[in-house]
């Protein structure tokens, strides 16, 4: 995860990016992206929340290593946002509805803490369009990895915490037979929060 990139995962949205916004960065994980994001848009302020201390850390780390002064790094669980309603001009965020059980109410949050006409670039338009958010633009690609070990030990470390013991097996005895391939389609999707509406939200 810390060799992603805004470059690399998160091209998409630097169209909507520009110097002076606010953003949240929610899933931040170890920070690389995020780090890439504040960069573009100094001085406006980067918020980065994740739900695991470990990666708060690591991101927090990032951000220092890097000299960003315009970050915050905190603990936030994405289904309860500790901020006002409006409070950013943009919302991010990568690989990270595909986690939640409950992605409908994670984008509520996040409709909720955007200002009117905001954009979120997200996994999944159908979630953005039922959760209140209009203009919705969708576009995808495929990332081929060159070290399959290198992703297939990631993925089957997940399994493996997911209690699927075999299947992680048979993944790791997949990455090195040859030839092959493991490649990994990401879609992504920008919207904009209405701008007269607000959707229920108080």
């Amino acid at each position: 995860m810390a060799r992603r990139t805004l470059a690399s995962h998160g091209a998409f949205f630097v169209p909507h990016l520009r110097p002076g916004v606010s953003l949240l960065d929610c899933g931040c994980g170890p920070g690389s992206i995020t780090v890439g994001i504040a960069a573009l848009v100094d001085p406006g302020e980067v918020v980065g929340i994740d739900f695991a201390p470990g990666e708060v850390a690591r991101a927090t780390q990032a951000a220092a290593r890097d000299g960003c002064r315009n970050i915050r790094i905190q603990a936030a669980n994405v289904y309860s946002l500790p901020f006002e309603n409006g409070r950013f001009e943009r919302v991010f965020s990568h690989a990270l509805i595909e986690h939640l059980a409950d992605p409908q109410t994670a984008l509520r949050e996040l409709h909720r803490v955007l200002a009117p006409e905001g954009q979120a670039g997200r996994n999944l338009g159908v979630y953005l369009e039922a959760a209140g958010f209009e203009w919705v633009q969708l576009s995808a690609r495929y990332e081929c990895y060159d070290a399959r070990e290198l992703i297939a030990e990631y993925l089957a470390r997940r399994l493996e915490e997911a209690g699927d013991a075999e299947s992680a097996s048979v993944l790791r005895d997949w990455s090195k037979q040859k030839p092959g391939m493991f490649a990994q389609a990401w879609v992504c999707a920008v919207a904009r929060k209405p701008q007269a509406a607000n959707l229920g939200h108080r």
